[in-house]
């Protein structure tokens, strides 16, 4: 009997232990189910091909050499139509129009006009400078005498267009000169003293070199240097040259110097890979200017 009972409580023990084993499988079982995502291994990334990575490291590079062909297009593109000067340094280079699709022909209305009685058909060149612009002296070496002599002979309707950004008040006031002498009918002699004697923005053109060197040096004398003075004294032609400066902006001239032939904007080369510029005569730029407009 008490073998029985013995063997009973053997039983019952060994289902305990049972039930506890099972217990434990069940909580091991919840631990796992419920282990934080970032104690869960993961499996280890598969290594990248070197070649893959080769090909992606071009690929990007072919990507930004592109990018930087594109910027440099579009620069030379702005350049081109903003009339920086040409690198053709022959000396018997002739203007040429670079914009043959530009049909509407453009006229500052408040130009300097050398000859106020051209003839009839007369090629109108205009040309739009700055008197602290360094390539519109260069223009002013090729072109100035040649222009002057087909003016002379009314070849040409010569016009300027006088502007003021470059050296801000200094070049305001050499317009204001040279427009005082347009008055007088001397404003090719001086502007051309004013390109003779160019200076730099700093300090630029003063009171003293204006009125009274420069008129000197343009043969200004007697009364007309006396009404000169007083027209640059006064600032009597300053709301001229402030209209050129807003018209020519308008006209979408954004840089100096610029040419327009019977109103549209040409290329005059100014060979800038020579130190020494040589002046064009006025037979050969007027076949060019010929051949442009008969053309």
């Amino acid at each position: 009997m008490a073998k029985v009972k013995k063997s009973e409580a053997n039983k019952e023990a060994s289902t305990e232990e049972t039930k506890d084993q099972k217990s434990k499988d069940s909580v091991e079982e919840e631990l796992v189910e419920s282990k934080p995502e970032f104690l869960v291994e993961e499996e280890p990334e598969t290594p990248r091909d070197p070649k893959d990575q080769s090909i992606r490291t071009l690929q990007i590079a072919l990507g930004i050499l592109g990018a930087v062909t594109i910027c440099l297009a579009i620069a030379l593109v702005i350049l081109v139509v903003r009339g920086v000067p040409t690198t053709e340094g022959s000396g018997t280079a002739v203007p040429t129009d670079p914009t043959p699709t530009e049909t509407t022909p453009l006229f500052g209305e408040f130009a300097v006009r050398v000859n106020p009685n051209p003839p009839t058909g007369a090629i109108v060149v205009e040309i739009h400078q700055d008197y602290h612009c360094g390539w519109c002296g260069r223009a002013e070496q090729i072109y100035g005498e040649a222009l002057k002599t087909l003016s002379d002979s009314k070849e040409i309707d010569l016009r300027y267009m006088l502007r003021s950004f470059v050296g801000g008040e200094s070049s305001q006031r050499a317009a204001v000169a040279a427009t005082c002498a347009g008055q007088i009918g001397q404003f090719l002699s001086y502007n051309d003293v004013i390109f003779a004697n160019q200076q730099g923005k700093d300090p630029g053109y003063t009171d003293e070199m204006l009125r009274n060197d420069f008129a000197a040096a343009a043969g200004i004398t007697g009364n007309d240097l006396k009404t000169f003075q007083a027209c640059y004294d006064s600032k009597a032609t300053l709301a001229l040259v402030q209209e050129m400066e807003t018209e020519s902006s308008a006209m979408g001239i954004s840089g100096t110097p610029a040419f327009l032939v019977n109103g549209i904007q040409a290329n005059f080369p100014l060979q800038s890979d020579s130190e020494n510029p040589q002046p064009m005569s006025s037979e050969v730029l007027l076949g060019g200017l010929k051949s442009m407009t008969e053309g």
